[in-house]
């Protein structure tokens, strides 16, 4: 857990952000929202 926590960094927090997304949305609001996530950063 301690290694985990020290390799977090700047993608690794909007991983999480992204995980937290798809456990409090429903799958297909969440599944649209990573999407649009991905498109924007390209």
């Amino acid at each position: 857990m301690v290694n985990n926590m020290k390799k977090k960094k700047g993608l690794s927090i909007f991983q999480d952000s992204l995980w937290w997304l798809s456990v409090k949305a429903n799958h297909w609001t969440s599944f649209k929202l990573i999407i649009t996530f991905y498109l924007l950063l390209i």
